[in-house]
This record gives structure tokens, sequence and C-alpha cells, in this order.
């Protein structure tokens, strides 16, 4: 393997030299054995190569590709390919095809085993440290990961899992060559993970992901790009991702440090546990991220807005999402419509209750067995598109959230006797 190894090492570095020239670069090449990010694959060897003085140009990437005759990959500053007989891409995931919404998930074993057994995140809940996480240093960062990371990812891995498998939506993503998400407040990525592993097994076809994510941390983009990159190891993905560090106080100023980054054409934007911890700053946090945001999503994009459910100062979070959810469907009427929850669908046009929807999902993993976690959200798209998704639904939901002890909160437009269905479900 050493002998291998060190041919390999060589032949890399001649390469190199007819694709970059003279430029200053930097070559790894890693046995599965010595590489952590990458024990989770099903090649013998990782070749890697960072370009220290620029940026990789994408002709670069061709030219070595054809060189090569294999594909290669490339994170925010790297460009890597595998090596070996077996060399599978993406493995065989059975995809599960039903209307139901799982809300009993269990954090992948790959998953778990990088956060706990090689980031040693921990699990130490903590509401009241961590109801504001734009300070952290990177211990608290590890804890975070370890206690909150799962609930995220169970959460949108739940939400999308459902979405996705919808006829229309499947097949407006199944022929996709790339597929763009924005994650606002994106923190260590459990949303992301849950959205991206979601696509992947219900995405027949392998697609390219370009995602943009936008923090105020520094420690919480750089473990989201360890987090994604093992992931993207795992199945073999072309993943470009790219993190911005942006500082805020407000939802205004979160667009104006960072609008240089996106342009129209997001098939995905997400928002999770974010705005809670800056509302008290801005109380039309919500309607100012629809404001601002929304705009770039493509005429089949959807954007999930999700958040805690706990009270700040003298209104709950569910009320407020939903008010202002509904304000800027009303102020923006045939532009914009709701998809999720399904009673909001049919009556955001008009409705201004106090609604205080959610919705609950279990996650279990190699710390925590079910784990219980309680959220708020909505999902929101173009109005034709949302249309034509909801126009093949045989019926909308009226359940619209749980009490404490587990009775059914009902829209107040539908009869509780009518029909008991979740509205979080299509």
């Amino acid at each position: 393997m050493r002998n291998e190894k060190q041919i390999l090492e060589n032949n890399v570095k001649e390469i190199s030299k007819i694709i970059f020239g003279d430029s200053e670069l930097h070559i790894s090449v890693f046995s599965k054995e010595e590489s952590i990010e990458y024990s989770e694959s099903q090649f013998d060897f990782l070749c890697e190569i960072e370009l220290l003085e620029k940026k990789i140009e994408q002709e670069q990437i061709g030219k070595l590709s054809k060189f090569l005759n294999k594909e290669v990959q490339q994170t925010s500053r790297k460009i890597f390919w595998f090596v070996g007989a077996n060399g599978r891409t993406i493995k065989s995931i059975k995809k599960l095809k039903s209307k139901e919404l799982q809300k009993d998930i269990t954090l992948p074993k790959f998953i778990d085993d990088y956060i706990f057994n090689k980031l040693n995140a921990s699990f130490a809940p903590n509401f009241k440290k961590f109801n504001k996480n734009l300070n952290h240093k990177k211990g608290d960062v590890l804890i975070y990961i370890g206690t909150y990371f799962p609930r995220s990812f169970a959460e949108t891995y739940s939400i999308f899992n459902n979405i996705i498998q919808n006829e229309i939506i499947e097949k407006s993503y199944q022929e996709q060559e790339e597929i763009n998400i924005l994650d606002i407040g994106s923190g260590t990525g459990g949303n992301l993970s849950g959205l991206l592993l979601s696509l992947i097994e219900n995405i027949s076809k392998k697609a390219n992901f370009n995602i943009v994510a936008v923090d105020g941390n520094k420690e919480a983009l750089k473990f989201l790009e360890k987090i994604v990159f093992h992931i993207q190891l795992k199945y073999n993905l072309n993943i470009s991702l790219n993190c911005h560090y942006v500082a805020f106080e407000t939802i205004t100023d979160l667009y104006e440090n960072s609008k240089q980054f996106f342009e129209p054409n997001f098939d995905f934007i997400i928002s999770s546990k974010m705005i809670n911890e800056i509302i008290t700053k801005d109380r039309d946090s919500y309607f100012n991220f629809y404001n601002h945001f929304a705009k770039y999503l493509n005429n089949e994009g959807l954007l999930l807005m999700l958040d805690v459910t706990k009270k700040i100062e003298v209104d709950y979070m569910p009320i407020l999402l939903n008010k202002q959810t509904n304000r800027f469907i009303q102020e923006n009427k045939g532009t914009y419509k709701t998809l999720i929850p399904t009673s909001c669908a049919k009556f955001d046009s008009i409705c201004k209750q106090d609604c205080f929807s959610n919705n609950h999902f279990v996650v279990t993993h190699s710390k925590k067995k079910n784990d219980r976690t309680k959220v708020t959200y909505r999902i929101i798209g173009k109005s034709k598109f949302v249309n034509l998704i909801l126009s093949k639904i045989d019926n909308i939901g009226n359940v619209i959230g749980w009490d404490n002890i587990g009775n059914q909160k009902y829209c107040y437009f539908i009869s509780s006797t009518s029909n008991t269905q979740s509205a979080y479900k299509i």
C-alpha cells in the first residue's frame, strides 16, 4: 500500500505540473486508513490538490477531469478525486414512498460516528446557554453540535422527505443537473444536512449541489464545512459549498451584508431557528426575511422558515411567524403562496388569526434515545407552482399542532369534526 501511495503521489505531482504549471499548490494522497473524512468511502485512495495563491478555475478542473478520464470534485478551497478498483459512486438507496410524515428519525450512523467520535461533540442540553449562538467559541459549538445538530437534522429531513416525494415536486427536481440551496443562519449545518440526505434519497439522478451558507458565527461555519465534506465523500457527490461569515443584528443588516453572494435562482431557501435570536431587535423579522430573500427563489423553488416555539417578551414565536407570513402573502397576493401547513395554504390570503401552530419530531442517536423536539414552520413558494401542487391534493389537513399533553389544535377556519388530518403532509 505504501509503494502504491508513493507512486500515486508522484503521478499527481506530474499531472499538476501539466494542468497548473508553476502555481504554488499543496498535494495530498490519503489511503482509506489515513483519512478520518474518507473512512466511509468505497475507494482505495483520495487525491487532493489545493491551489495556495489563487482560485482553481473551472477550465482547469475540466482539463484535469479529461486528462484523468474520471470525475473531479471540488469543495470551497480544494479539488479531489478517487482512485481504486472499487469505483462505485452513490450507493443504491431504497426510496421510501409514503405520504405519511415520518417523525421518528435515527441519526445516520456515519454522521453520528463523525460528530461524536471524530469531532468529539458532546450532548449537554442547556436551553438558556444556547438561546443565543452568534458569539459561541469552539467548545460551545461542539456542545451545540452534539445536542442540537441531531434535532435540526431530524426536523428538516422529515419535512423534506415528505415534500420531495410529492409527484409534482419530485418531477421538477428529478432531471435537474444543478440544485441550488441557500441556507441563511446556517449554524453548524444540521438543517442543511437533513435537506441534503432527503434529496440524495429521493432523487435518482445524480445532480450537482451548489450551496451558499451564511452565518454570523465563524466557528459554526468551520464545522458546517467539515460535516458537508463528510457527506460529500460518503455519497461521492459534486458539491460546491460557499460559506460566508456575516455579522448582523437585524434581518436588514444580514441582507445588506450578504446580497452580493447570491443570485435569484435557488431551488431551496432554508432558515432554521435563527429569527428567534434577533427578533427583539426587529419585531418584523419574519416579514422582512421574506421581503428580502423570497425573491431569490426560482419559479419552482421552496422556502422553509422554521423556528422554536418559545415566548419572546409578550408573543410566542409561532404566532409571530404565522401572522407575518400571512401578511407577506397578502401584500404579495398572486406572487407567493403557502404550501405547508396545508390549512394555511387554503386560508393565508384572508387569515389574521393568532395561530400557535407546531409540529413535533423525535430523534435517536448514540448519546440520547427518543430526543423530542417541537418547532413551528411554514413552507412557501411561487403561487403558480404551489397552486399546481395543491390542485392535486385530495384533502386539506386541519390539525395544525398539539398542546403539551398531546391534544390536537385545529385550524380556525376548518371544523375539528370535518377531518383530523395533519396539515403538515402533502
